[in-house]
């Protein structure tokens, strides 16, 4: 499958990507998170890894051979494979799967989910971030004509080759995350809160009220959705619908 995606855009990304790297040095002091086999879908240059490979074992899976072939060179194994099809990979063998920025930029979510549970391990941990395009600062830049890129992911990008092809409101990914066999047991979507001219002041972005907003109501106050689930095992679903 063709990647609408490119090198230069994952280098021009590491900074604005700072948040998350943060909240994964939250997530790996707050699940002691050593010693573990960790696998990121969608590993760009390895920076998300980073922060796991001095204590960790790591994987990368990219679309993108050459990202892949850098990070690999850049110290971060990694493999280039499609993420909408079956993945050259063990059943069972990871604890931590991250998929972060990843879903809104493949036809087939599901099947990139499903593989995931396929690999993690029993109550292995899955890790997903996606954007939120409808957030209040979104929906006011639709009524005034911006386009499905509301708050502007990509501006040189036209409408017909926007990389993102998928578009998620809180609801629809904790329902996908479920349909695919995980269960929710943290959502950090406050950490990432957009609100209409508090994005302008990062003292007030990172203040307790936005970030109570978000928390509150993450469809229109949060700029993306951070979300920790849990692998249930085929005997656990089974009694949790009985």
């Amino acid at each position: 499958m063709a990647i609408n995606y490119s090198e230069d855009l994952l280098r021009d990304e590491y900074v604005a990507r700072m948040p998350i790297r943060d909240a994964l040095q939250s997530l790996i002091a707050q699940e002691a998170i050593r010693g573990r086999d960790v696998l990121e879908l969608g590993s760009g240059l390895g920076y998300n890894l980073e922060v796991f490979v001095s204590a960790n074992r790591v994987l990368g899976v990219e679309g993108l051979s050459a990202a892949a072939r850098d990070a690999t060179a850049r110290g971060i194994p990694t493999i280039a494979a499609d993420l909408s099809s079956g993945l050259p990979l063990e059943s069972q063998s990871f604890d931590v799967v991250l998929c972060l920025d990843v879903l809104e930029h493949l036809l087939n979510p599901i099947g990139c989910l499903k593989e995931a549970h396929r690999i993690l391990r029993n109550t292995g941990l899955m890790i997903v971030n996606v954007p939120n395009h409808f957030s209040l600062s979104g929906r006011i830049n639709i009524v005034r004509g911006s386009g499905i890129d509301s708050v502007k992911f990509f501006p040189e990008y036209p409408d017909w080759d926007n990389p993102h092809v998928r578009f998620f409101r809180h609801s629809s990914l904790l329902s996908l995350i479920t349909h695919c066999g995980f269960q929710v047991m943290e959502d950090w979507s406050n950490r990432f809160p957009s609100i209409p001219i508090v994005n302008k002041l990062p003292t007030l972005k990172r203040s307790r009220l936005a970030r109570t907003l978000a928390r509150r109501a993450p469809e229109l106050f949060a700029g993306g959705f951070f979300i920790i689930a849990q692998k249930q095992s085929q005997s656990t679903r089974a009694r949790a619908t009985t």
